[in-house]
């Protein structure tokens, strides 16, 4: 895994500045592991197939995903352009936004709250779940071999909070301050409830 084709090294190179030196060099091992990894994609099983689980433990592969600083933004960002660059020039896209309402509960829950669950709900009857909800930004693109299908390329998923039952009013309290007036009356994934 010390050796990666020039194609797959140009297209890592491109998120160098989302990580730390360091974070970076496992972050480029991993992806190309798991690119090559066969059966379940597993931390551990990734990490076995980069051939230093011999030598080393597993904990590098799994502080890449608890305890490394990420710029999250910035990654998504960089793989939207790249993205965007190559399907753009020869086909029409579309950017798609979804949420995912995830039942979780605990009391050390991250970003849990009270989502509408649109998979139990019909129009009479809402149902609402704890959970923590992650919103997914995608790029919808049609490819030019197969006009007929559309394909989801998911760009950046983040968790969105729970509207607080303390808001009466859009914008929350403290917006107006921070310079958000021009904010609608009502977000629009409030509107669809």
């Amino acid at each position: 895994m010390d050796q990666l084709t020039p194609s797959l090294l140009a297209l890592l190179e491109a998120f160098r500045p989302c990580f730390r030196l360091e974070v970076f060099c496992a972050f480029r091992l991993m992806t190309a592991a798991w690119l090559v990894c066969l059966g379940r994609r597993t931390v551990s099983r990734v990490w076995q197939t980069t051939g230093r689980s011999a030598s080393r433990s597993h904990c590098p592969a799994y502080r890449l995903f608890s305890e490394a600083a990420w710029n999250w933004d910035e990654l998504g960002r960089i793989l939207l352009v790249k993205l965007l660059a190559a399907f753009v020039p020869g086909s029409r896209v579309w950017l798609a936004v979804d949420d995912t309402l995830c039942h979780k509960r605990g009391a050390k829950v991250a970003f849990g709250g009270i989502f509408l669950d649109a998979v139990l709900s019909s129009k009479r009857h809402k149902v609402f779940r704890f959970g923590t909800n992650w919103v997914t930004l995608g790029l919808v693109v049609r490819l030019p071999f197969r006009k007929d299908r559309f394909r989801p390329k998911p760009a950046s998923t983040r968790p969105s909070r729970s509207w607080p039952a303390r808001w009466s009013s859009w914008p929350p309290p403290g917006c107006l301050a921070a310079g958000w007036s021009s904010w609608p009356t009502a977000p629009t994934w409030a509107r669809r409830c």
